[in-house]
């Protein structure tokens, strides 16, 4: 009966201080998590510029933008005042709410930047009928030529070279009616390259350096000593120069993207005709032509040439035959006579 009555106790005794333990553990956790501090003063985090005072309970916004009331922060010593944020706090915090926004999947929802280029051979029965009809595909597109070289020779193959610009999105559609105005397409070639990322860091580095510019100006406003607005004035510069440099890149790449480029190549095929026997017929036709009319020029120029050149001669030779003429019937007369 001892023996049982000394377990129950152990027992209980052991129960007991488990749960004693446990509720010690509890509490600490409980204490850490919500900023209570066993017999420990405790004060709030007071900020320079903070409406309302040391006293006022902070104000927060989120990357979202929704506003309320931070947390009041536990802290053994008494009230601090921070330091202005520098540029590079200010660098910290725009990467910070940029990664938090990729955290977030706002990039997903971020407009693509791509910039899309192509090449294409094109075979055509007619050169300038091909090409007239690119002019006009490229032009219903609301695009533009950016260059062109056309290749005509009397006698040999025609061939054409272009580059055109036309709106990113309508890309794909005006490629298929391009390739619509040949026999043959010899050759085929797309790409894209992707400008996501540098669009976003671009944007990100505009805002951090737009807020830096009016973090100056509210400093350049209030002021007082010179060497100060000579300091203030020379940064406020450096960063308008950053932000034009900035603004120059992001129009560049928005150039880049917004239209796609396509290069044209078009070469005629002297083997296939709409019509051999009407062209054959009017290349003779226009060959003989060709000819009388060579000829005639000939002529005519041989004409005036001898008429130049030739009459003095022909002149002389024929007053010689004149006078060996009259010579000779002279003599003639007087043997007849006598």
């Amino acid at each position: 009966m001892l023996s049982q009555r000394w377990a129950k106790a152990l027992a209980s005794g052991a129960f007991v201080l488990a749960s004693i333990t446990m509720i010690m553990f509890v509490a600490s956790v409980l204490a850490q998590n919500t900023g209570f501090s066993w017999g420990k003063k405790t004060t709030q985090l007071c900020m320079p510029g903070m409406r309302g005072g040391c006293n006022a309970p902070l104000q927060w916004e989120s990357v979202d933008g929704y506003a309320g009331s931070a947390p009041s922060v536990a802290i053994e010593s008494s009230p601090v005042a921070l330091p202005a944020p520098t540029d590079r706090s200010l660098m910290f915090q725009s990467e910070a709410v940029e990664s938090d926004m990729m955290m977030g999947g706002s990039v997903m929802n971020t407009e693509r930047k791509v910039s899309t280029t192509g090449s294409v051979d094109l075979r055509a029965k007619s050169l300038d009928w091909t090409v007239s009809k690119i002019r006009e595909i490229v032009k219903n597109a609301g695009g533009f030529i950016e260059n062109a070289t056309l290749n005509q020779p009397e006698q040999g193959i025609k061939s054409a070279w272009m580059t055109v610009k036309v709106p990113a999105d309508r890309f794909e559609a005006a490629l298929a009616e391009i390739k619509q105005t040949a026999d043959q397409v010899v050759n085929e070639n797309t790409g894209a390259t992707d400008f996501t990322a540098q669009s976003i860091d671009l944007n990100a580095r505009l805002n951090n350096k737009r807020a830096e510019e009016k973090a100056y100006e509210s400093l350049l406003s209030s002021a007082t000593k010179v060497a100060d607005v000579v300091e203030i004035t020379q940064e406020l510069t450096r960063v308008r120069t950053e932000i034009e440099s900035l603004e120059q890149q992001h129009r560049y790449l928005e150039a880049q993207t917004a239209l796609a480029t396509l290069s044209v190549s078009v070469t005629e095929d002297p083997r296939v005709q709409a019509n051999p026997g009407e062209f054959q017929r009017g290349n003779i036709f226009k060959s003989s032509l060709n000819t009388l009319v060579d000829a005639l020029l000939a002529l005519g120029s041989g004409l005036v040439v001898f008429l130049i050149s030739g009459l003095p001669i022909l002149l002389i030779v024929l007053g010689l035959i004149w006078i060996v003429y009259r010579t000779a019937r002279r003599v003639v007369g007087r043997m007849f006579g006598e």
